[in-house]
C-alpha cells in the first residue's frame, strides 16, 4: 500500500511536473538526435579499423547497440542509482549529506557515470558482437570496444549538458 501511495504522489500530473517534463522531453530528443548518430559512427569507425574480424561492422555495430540500449532501460538507472549512493554514503555518512556538498558531488558522479555507462555497454556489446559476428574476446578487443564507447558516451553527455 505504502509503494502504491508513493508511485501516485510520484507521478500525480501537477504545475512542477509539467515544468520538468516538457523541457526535459525537448532536451531528450534534441540530444538523441545528435548523439545516437555521432555514437553509432565513432563506433563504427572503431571497429572497422582496429577489430577487421567482422565481416559487417556497420550491422554489428547497430544490433549491438540496439540491444545495448534495450538493456540500457533497465541497467542504467540502476547504474545510475548505484553510482550516486555507495560513493556518497561510503564518502560521507547521510547526517553529513549538505545541499553544498551535494552540488559538488553530483558532478563527480556524473563524470564517473560516463565510464561505469561505457563500461556496461561494451560488455553488452561485445557479447552480441561475439555471440551474433564471431568477435574475438580478447583483450585488445575489450579495450577498442571500450574506448569506442567510452568517447561515445562522453559524446552523448556532452549533447545532453549543450541542450541543458
Amino acid at each position: 500500500l505504502f509503494i502504491a501511495a508513493a508511485m501516485y504522489f510520484a507521478t500525480f500530473p501537477s504545475d512542477a511536473h509539467a515544468n520538468v517534463i516538457w523541457p526535459g522531453l525537448v532536451v531528450g530528443w534534441a540530444a538523441l538526435f545528435w548523439s545516437v548518430p555521432a555514437g553509432l559512427l565513432i563506433e563504427f569507425l572503431a571497429v572497422q579499423k582496429w577489430l577487421p574480424g567482422i565481416k559487417e561492422p556497420g550491422k554489428a555495430v547497430i544490433i549491438a547497440n540496439l540491444i545495448s540500449a534495450l538493456a540500457g532501460i533497465i541497467l542504467f538507472p540502476i547504474l545510475a542509482t548505484l553510482g550516486e549512493v555507495v560513493p556518497k554514503t561510503v564518502l560521507r555518512p547521510p547526517a553529513e549529506w549538505s545541499p553544498e556538498w551535494d552540488r559538488s558531488y553530483h558532478l563527480l558522479t556524473l563524470v564517473g557515470l560516463i565510464p561505469l555507462a561505457a563500461l556496461a555497454s561494451t560488455l553488452i556489446e561485445g557479447q552480441v558482437m561475439h555471440k551474433r559476428f564471431g568477435l574475438d574476446q580478447s583483450g585488445r578487443t575489450f579495450k577498442v570496444l571500450f574506448l569506442a564507447n567510452l568517447v561515445s558516451t562522453s559524446v552523448a553527455a556532452f549533447f545532453a549538458a549543450a541542450f541543458l
